[in-house]
Order: structure tokens, then sequence, then C-alpha cells
């Protein structure tokens, strides 16, 4: 994974696709790691749904467990003390993920998005531009209960 946060390039050195079960509703996990942090983009879609050409905008406080949508969190350093991710806000939803390319064995894709400090959306910590992705397919399944 490659992406721009506040106009600063940065690369990830591995990619992977988990399916999660939350609630009922499957949704694909696209995360990448190097260094000290991470980079997390959750589809509401099952992995098996997901179609080259698709795009799906940032969550809004309105979309329901049924709609198509996008959440992103970037974790500049996941080994300080005190770990913080920032998110996309359902309050400031600005953002999307354009999938460029679906197979049995890849997804690849493009997004850009804005992390905050919390779900506010008043505190913008990150603009993500220029992102792309190159994941595997789903390697395993998470099913999460509760809350």
């Amino acid at each position: 994974m490659k992406l721009d946060t506040n106009s600063k390039a940065l690369s990830y050195n591995s990619c992977s696709t988990i399916e999660i079960i939350r609630g009922g509703q499957p949704q694909t996990s696209i995360t990448s790691q190097g260094g000290t942090g991470h980079f997390d983009i959750t589809l509401n879609q099952a992995p098996e749904n997901l179609k080259t050409g698709q795009v799906y905008e940032a969550q809004t406080i309105k979309s329901l467990v049924t709609d198509s949508y996008a959440r992103f969190t970037y974790v500049p350093n996941s080994s300080a003390n005190g770990v913080y991710g920032y998110s996309s806000s359902v309050n400031n939803p600005i953002g999307s993920v354009t999938l460029t390319e679906v197979t049995s064995t890849s997804i690849k894709g493009t997004f850009s998005t804005r992390v905050f400090q919390d779900d506010s959306g008043l505190d913008l910590r990150y603009t993500i531009t220029n992102g792309t992705f190159c994941s595997g397919p789903s390697a395993y399944t998470v099913v999460i209960t509760g809350h």
C-alpha cells in the first residue's frame, strides 16, 4: 500500500485482506503494515461481493447496516506508548475507495480520505491522498460478537 499523509509519501511493505463478520454483517478489512504504523480500510461488503469499478464512499452518520461504505483508520506509530489511531468521521465523511481490479487472487484499488482525532470530525489530523493498494484474497474470517 502506498499513500501520502499531509503530502508526505508513505509505503507499507505488506497488505492483507480479512473478512470480518460484525453483528451478522460481513465486511472486508484491507490492512497494511510497515515500520511502526499501519493503515486500515474497512468496506461494508463481503469479500465475495466486491467487483471491479465499485466505489465506496466514506461512512456517514446515516449509513445503515445494509449500506455499502468505507471506513478508514491510520495509526502512525503503533509501537508508541498510548497508541492512538485516527479515523474517518461519520459526522464529516470525506473520502472514498475505488476498486480497480478484483480477481480470485487479488484486490486492487485507489483511495483518499481525511482522518480525525475523534468521530466529531472537527479536529483534522491527516489528509490522505494518492492511496493505492493491492491485496490477496481473504485469508481468514473473524467473527465479532457483542460491542
